[in-house]
């Protein structure tokens, strides 16, 4: 859930599933492709991401091992989904 205007950090999608669904509100999320890493934390950054404008019952899958960060101007509620398969689901719990 979020109040007013805000951005979050840059996050790596380490599952195999990651879904962000909007419930209410509205929201930009900015994707960036992982050959792109080392621009990524660059303060030019703006120029690689791919902005996704997510609306109220909207869905949004990210690829594994992609950048995203999320920026909302107004109130919002939204859900992730994250899931490993049985195989990965152990490589990424001593990976975190």
């Amino acid at each position: 859930m979020f109040k007013g205007q805000n951005t979050t950090k840059i996050v790596k999608n380490k599952n195999n599933i990651c879904v962000i669904g909007c419930l209410e509100g509205d929201c930009t999320i900015y994707l960036y492709n992982p050959k792109h890493k080392e621009y990524i934390y660059n303060k030019n950054r703006k120029k690689w991401p791919i902005p996704v404008d997510l609306e109220k019952n909207k869905l949004l899958y990210i690829p594994t091992n992609w950048f995203y960060n999320i920026e909302t101007t107004k109130d919002c509620i939204l859900f992730h989904i994250h899931a490993d398969t049985y195989f990965t689901s152990i490589y990424n719990y001593y990976r975190n």
